[in-house]
């Protein structure tokens, strides 16, 4: 029988690049750890220019080997690898502030690359490029987790956007440009392997949205190997308020007004007294780590805001030779000061570390009254515009869909080799 032949072969091309794919994912994963150490030796000897470079030679030279696999496809190539190139570049150039980020577009145009090679041995139709960015997009997602739990590096998710990006981008010469689009319609086992990537990458990035402090702290004590998440200095992703005093400040909290009222009357006398104890500058960072937000996102709230009222009170004095400088930074330290008083009053009294009411007007008459209503950049990561349900439903829906998607047509692909067989 024809076919029968061309089975073996596609299953060992299948196995190779499955293989080739895999190997690729763990060096990019098992890097991670090193990666610091690696660009700052870089950035130390040729400034953050040496990211952009690095990425602009390495897009250059993606661009030139996708125009040499595409010849023959005459005006399609061109308009692919245009658009390729336009975009990868774009995106670069968005990066410059931050140009060890630009390293993402090559990894991920890679790994996206090489995803479809995978995903083609199973579909023949354009539905395999789909399958391979989302494929590409949740290795990213697992890079992010990761990196978060590597120490000194955080959980970024506009790096998960990039990742994907890259992943997406590094397919269109092939997909414009080739003969994706002249490729049959895709069949059940397509379907399938595309609902089961969608399900992967949603499912990743619904786990990872969802490891709030509170979860983790409760898994924490379920499993205890994941204790080290207790004294981890940052979280995937938090929820919260935005608050606003009266006079129009305005702050992030993880708990609500009601909440953060309750919490300050209750513990004031023992939060007070472990507040007091770190309150000096150069105890803050000792201070942070020991009570994490997973731990206790009171008090590590309560000191952020204090070292800022302190901080811009200590750079105040520095300028008493500039007004204007001066005026600014003690409106921050004011500002500061009343979002303690409001939400960590009683604490901040037991602690002893309250200003005193006569240097407060003194300082105050010294602001311009004309100054915009502040708004504390601490915690100012927190979601506020949106519960923690609104924010799960839709990766949530995916993973969900997803999982149907891979069961129904996996079970249709299974019946048609059957009745092929």
């Amino acid at each position: 029988m024809p076919g029968g032949a061309a089975a073996p072969e596609s299953s060992s091309r299948g196995t190779s690049e499955t293989i080739v794919f895999g190997c690729a994912v763990l060096v990019v994963w098992a890097t991670v750890p090193l990666a610091r150490a690696v660009t700052s030796s870089l950035r130390d000897q040729f400034g953050e220019g040496i990211f952009i470079a690095i990425a602009g030679v390495g897009i250059l030279s993606a661009i030139c080997v996708a125009w040499r696999v595409l010849r023959g496809q005459g005006p399609r190539r061109t308009i692919a690898v245009g658009v390729t190139a336009a975009a990868l570049g774009g995106a670069a150039f968005t990066l410059r502030a931050q140009p060890i980020e630009a390293l993402h577009l090559l990894q991920y145009g890679g790994l996206g690359w090489l995803g479809w090679r995978v995903t083609r041995v199973r579909d023949a139709s354009a539905l395999a490029f789909l399958s391979a960015a989302l494929l590409g997009a949740g290795v990213g997602v697992i890079d992010e987790a990761i990196q978060w739990a590597t120490p000194g590096r955080v959980w970024d998710l506009r790096d998960i956007g990039i990742n994907a990006f890259a992943a997406t981008a590094a397919q269109l010469p092939f997909a414009v440009g080739g003969d994706g689009a002249r490729r049959k319609a895709p069949e059940s086992r397509g379907l399938a392997q595309c609902c089961g990537m969608a399900a992967f990458a949603a499912g990743a990035l619904t786990l990872s949205l969802a490891a709030t402090p509170d979860r983790l702290s409760g898994a924490s004590r379920t499993f205890p190997f994941l204790a080290w998440t207790l004294d981890h200095p940052d979280v995937m992703l938090e929820y919260g308020s935005l608050l606003t005093l009266p006079d129009g400040t305005r702050f992030r909290s993880r708990f609500a007004a009601e909440e953060l009222a309750a919490i300050d009357a209750g513990r004031a006398a023992e939060a007070g007294a472990r507040l007091a104890s770190g309150s000096s500058e150069a105890a803050y960072a000792d201070f942070l780590a020991h009570y994490t937000v997973t731990r206790d996102p009171f008090l590590h709230e309560a000191r952020v805001h204090l070292f800022r009222r302190d901080r811009y009170l200590l750079t105040a004095d520095r300028h008493l030779d500039d007004p204007p400088w001066r005026a600014r930074d003690l409106a921050v330290a004011l500002a500061e000061d009343a979002i303690l008083e409001a939400a960590y009053g009683r604490t901040l009294e037991a602690a002893g570390l309250r200003l005193d009411p006569n240097n407060r007007a003194e300082w105050r008459a010294l602001v311009d009254p004309n100054t915009p209503a502040y708004e504390s950049p601490v915690s100012r990561h927190l979601v506020t515009d949106r519960s923690e349900w609104q924010v799960l439903a839709a990766p949530g829906i995916v993973t969900l869909s997803g999982l149907v998607g891979l069961f129904v047509f996996g079970r249709s692909s299974r019946t048609s080799d059957e009745d092929v067989a």
